[in-house]
């Protein structure tokens, strides 16, 4: 079976020196931050299947989290065709649904983390 998962990339140069003070903050900031990663994944999730199109609600039930590590998620749909919604082709115009769920979200992320940020900096 072919799976195909959407990657998104964010350019995550400003957070760089953050990662480097997470690294020797206390592990409480580092559960911090994983909460806000997993909250804000269940957030695009959730946003995502509800502007999904359904026809059979097999891409809208293929959207989910899936943790790579301590402090990293990916968040996907495996329907073979999601990239073609997402995107679309040369005879059908795109559908985006999980670029603007991500955007809805970042913020409220961004924020969470420069947060965390300023208390590990004290």
């Amino acid at each position: 079976m072919n799976r195909t998962v959407i990657r998104m990339r964010a350019d995550t140069s400003e957070l760089d020196a953050f990662a480097a003070r997470v690294g020797r903050a206390p592990s409480q900031a580092e559960s911090q931050v994983s909460a806000a990663l997993t909250t804000s994944a269940a957030h695009i999730v959730t946003e995502a299947k509800t502007r999904a199109p359904v026809r059979t609600g097999f891409l809208r039930g293929s959207i989910a989290v899936v943790p790579i590590g301590r402090l990293s998620v990916s968040v996907g749909a495996t329907a073979n065709y999601a990239a073609y919604v997402e995107q679309g082709t040369s005879r059908m115009a795109a559908r985006p649904y999980m670029r603007p769920a991500l955007e809805k979200e970042l913020p409220v992320l961004k924020s969470a983390l420069h947060g965390i940020a300023g208390v590990v900096a004290r």
